[in-house]
């Protein structure tokens, strides 16, 4: 996944880079947490090496199809929450 997106990354490694990052994220207790972005991005304009690297972060695909990390973030926010007053 160096350099982020681009077209050697698949929905299946999208999906499980955020089944990894939210079991990391877990053990620490977040009070939050956030995607960089819903849908696929175009980025035009922008440098050819950035639209490459990023283009494909998205959960949704640019056309509005829902990818497989969509449904794992569902799944997350769908999860209980609860509130510690510390």
């Amino acid at each position: 996944m160096a350099g982020g997106g681009g077209s050697d990354y698949t929905e299946d490694d999208q999906a499980e880079a955020l089944r990894i990052m939210i079991r990391e994220v877990a053990t620490v207790e977040p009070v939050a947490l956030v995607w960089y972005s819903a849908y696929d991005q175009t980025y035009f304009g922008a440098d050819p090496w950035f639209q490459q690297a990023f283009r494909f972060e998205g959960l949704i695909s640019w056309t509005g199809t829902p990818k497989q990390s969509w449904v794992v973030w569902q799944k997350l926010a769908a999860a209980p929450v609860t509130l510690d007053e510390r």
